[in-house]
Order: structure tokens, then C-alpha cells, then sequence
């Protein structure tokens, strides 16, 4: 429309004058050296008094000094603002008849774990989980050893679920995963941490976990992502070349309020439910997990033909299972360095030397 055509030279011309239309003559845009107000040359006697409190305005604050601000941390009882108050103390107001100050429950955060005949390894990874998670939610798929009655005997572990033990099992890793989360969202746990009785998380990990936990917001969509280390020939050494120095697994995160797995496969799937996986925040952090079913040859030749039997056709895993037997003359195994550490300790006896 010609009526709407616009000048470019005229729009230029407005947006950027040649000389400045107001504050003519201070170099407007050139000098910013130049003090408007400092506080230091006020002299206090020289102001006028209010005209409503006759008394004369507040100093103004030093030079270069910070300016606190209110915040919303207030007294439960009386609502007051105590943000000047020492940190967790009673309110002087009404104490000690309301608590201090309105602050954020921590975290309640629950271990799942799925099991089948883990009786060899699972006494370590409770040990090592003890303390650090309010509790333990497990299932136990069929296991014919002594699984269940180390569950029945440990008490960091609130409730157990249960598959019955048949001749032709078959893994559902997906419904087990399922029912998990659901049953840690149902007994009311805001984050779960997922393990699996051949694995030890770094001591740095799990020592920080509820302060990882607090750092976001309740009831968002988070799941912390950590590298997945594969121990080699060692308990204290892991295999770091190609595909091994590059694995990671997303195993801490925030419960859903619906917990669904539709879009998760039946195999090598993820931990977190379908809500992370289609809203959620991946947050990658500088810590690990250690794999412990790697560490004997005998052991990675087991998991080969293990994954072989239930996999043939590779509909999980395109690439196969062969490579976890695979020992190429130039693989590169790294020794766990200092403060990099799990609980050396929770290994079974015949490890641990």
C-alpha cells in the first residue's frame, strides 16, 4: 500500500540524529566520565527539611555501597519479613510460639533397583547405598538364590515387588521400571536414584546427592546425567577407549507425576519415564557410576553371550554384543584417580584384593 510506504533515509534520519534533540550540549553518548550524583560531596546541612515530617531526607547510602533489598522469607506465624534475622532463627516477634521461617522441604529421594538372582553382588550395593537415600524400593523378578531374603533383612528397604520365578523368564525391563517409579511416586518420593546390584556409584556422587536434589526447583522435570564407567581386569581401573570413554546414563531424577514408559523399548532403555524423556531438563555433571560385572574376562564373556541369547536378531542393540568381550591389542584402561573413588568396601571378599 503506497500510503504506508516508509522512507528509509527518513526513518534512518529519526532513529539516528546527527546531533542530539535533548540534553544539547552535555556530549550526549561521548562522555561517560562524567558524575551525575555522588553521595560523598552531599552535605546533610544543607538539605531541606520535609515539609510533612519537618525532619530533613535520609542520608543517602555510602558511596559504592550495597543496598539490601527485602526478600519473601517471612515468620509463619505473623507473616513478618525476617531476611535480616539470623539465618533459621525464631521469629523476635512471636517466638517461641511459631516456627522460624517458612523453607523448602528437602528432597525425599528413593533407590529403585530391579533383581533377578543378585544374591552375589547385592549385599555391597546396599551397603554402599545405606545412609545416602531415605530408602530402598525394589523388585525382584523371579530370583531363585538368596535375593528376596537379603531385601527381607535390610532395613533401608521400604517395600518390595515381586515377579513369580518360572522356568522360561522373560525380561520386562519396561513394566518392571514402570512399576518402580510409580510405586516411589506413590509412598511419596520426590527424586529416585536408579542402581543395579553390579554397579557402585562414586562416593562424591552419593555424598552430595541431597544437595544435587535441593539445587532445582520442586516438582520440575530434571534428570542428572553421569558417566558410566566399565572397571577392567581391576576394581580400580576402567576401560576408556572408543565407546567405553564415552558412555553416560541418566539415573537421578525427579518423579512425574504420571509415570508412563510407552516410549521406552523393551531392552537397554532408559531409566526415566516418558514425561522426562519427551519435557525434560538432562543435566550432565562430572561424576560417575562403576560397572563391576565387567571386571573378570570370564564375567564379560558371560554378558556376551547373555545378551546374544536374548537378542539374536540385535532388534535392541544394532551394533551387537560382541564388543564386550572384545580385548584389541591397543585398548586403553585408566586407573581411577584420587577423589574419583567408589566405596571399595562394598566389593565382594574375592574382589576386593
Amino acid at each position: 500500500n503506497p500510503r504506508h510506504a516508509v522512507d528509509p533515509a527518513k526513518r534512518f534520519a529519526k532513529l539516528a540524529p546527527a546531533s542530539a534533540v535533548a540534553n544539547a550540549g552535555l556530549r550526549w553518548g561521548e562522555d561517560f566520565g562524567r558524575v551525575a550524583y555522588e553521595s560523598r560531596e552531599v552535605d546533610a546541612a544543607t538539605r531541606s527539611a520535609s515539609p510533612l515530617t519537618g525532619e530533613p531526607p535520609a542520608e543517602p547510602p555510602p558511596h559504592g555501597s550495597v543496598v539490601p533489598v527485602p526478600s519473601r522469607r517471612a515468620c509463619l506465624a505473623c507473616g513478618r519479613l525476617v531476611h535480616y534475622d539470623p539465618p533459621r532463627g525464631a521469629c523476635p516477634v512471636c517466638a517461641p510460639a511459631a516456627p522460624a521461617v517458612r523453607t523448602r522441604a528437602a528432597p525425599r529421594i528413593a533407590c529403585v533397583m530391579q533383581l533377578r538372582n543378585e544374591a552375589y553382588w547385592l549385599p555391597g550395593c546396599l551397603d554402599h547405598l545405606r545412609g545416602h537415600v531415605d530408602a530402598i524400593v525394589a523388585l525382584d523378578d523371579g530370583s531363585t538364590d538368596a535375593t528376596a531374603s537379603l531385601l527381607a533383612r535390610e532395613p533401608a528397604v521400604a517395600d518390595v515387588l515381586s515377579n513369580p520365578a518360572s522356568a522360561g523368564h522373560v525380561w520386562r525391563e519396561r513394566d518392571n521400571k514402570r512399576r518402580l517409579v510409580e510405586r516411589a511416586h506413590v509412598l511419596g518420593f520426590d527424586w529416585v536414584l536408579c542402581c543395579d546390584a553390579d554397579e557402585r556409584y562414586e562416593s562424591a556422587l552419593l555424598a552430595n546427592l541431597r544437595s544435587i536434589a535441593s539445587t532445582f526447583r520442586p516438582g520440575g522435570v530434571v534428570s542428572i546425567v553421569v558417566a558410566l564407567k566399565e572397571l577392567w581386569d581391576s576394581p580400580r581401573h576402567y576401560r576408556q577407549d572408543g565407546a567405553w570413554g564415552t558412555k553416560t546414563r541418566a539415573r537421578f531424577f525427579q518423579v512425574p507425576e504420571r509415570v508412563a514408559y510407552d516410549l521406552d523399548s523393551d531392552l537397554h532403555g532408559q531409566w526415566y519415564p516418558d514425561h522426562l524423556r519427551k519435557y525434560g531438563r538432562h543435566v550432565p555433571m562430572d561424576l560417575r557410576l562403576y560397572h563391576l560385572k565387567s571386571i573378570r574376562r570370564e564375567d564379560r564373556i558371560r554378558r556376551r553371550d547373555f545378551y546374544n541369547a536374548i537378542d539374536p536378531q540385535r532388534r535392541f542393540q544394532p551394533a551387537g554384543y560382541d564388543y564386550l568381550a572384545d580385548e584389541p591389542a591397543d585398548r586403553v584402561v585408566e586407573p581411577i584417580g584420587a577423589g574419583r573413588e567408589y566405596d571399595y568396601a562394598t566389593l565382594p571378599e574375592d574382589l576386593r584384593g
